[in-house]
């Protein structure tokens, strides 16, 4: 699934219009960054990341200026988890007989698993 988010940010500055900088498309090193000048900002990553290590977090930090050229930044922290992996299903059907021999079968079973070799 795509990672995604969103907020405000607000400003008060009695001298300059209260105003940001506006940003399109800004690209950090996981996703992209937005922000209008009023504030609204919106965060997409560039992948669902599913290499992300369990128990990692990954970080993007965007600097944002107000109108009078004060500086702040939006930081996005993606924490890693571990995908589970997923395991093929196979059915054999074994028929007894009265003859002497094993009854037995044999077949071919898969796993994947997007953030580790299988």
């Amino acid at each position: 699934a795509d990672i995604s988010s969103s907020g405000q940010l607000t400003i008060s500055d009695v001298d300059s219009p209260a105003s940001f900088v506006a940003q399109v498309g800004t690209a950090g090193t996981y996703g992209t960054f937005a922000i209008d000048s009023a504030g609204a900002w919106t965060y997409t990553a560039s992948s669902a990341h599913n290499e992300f290590a369990a128990g990692t977090t990954y970080t993007d930090t965007f600097d944002v200026v107000s109108a009078d050229g004060t500086h702040t930044s939006v930081t996005i922290n993606i924490d890693g988890t571990n995908d589970a992996a997923v395991l093929s299903a196979d059915v054999r059907n074994l028929t007894e007989t009265d003859a002497a021999a094993d009854i037995s079968s044999s077949g071919q079973l898969t796993i994947s698993d997007v953030d580790s070799p299988a």
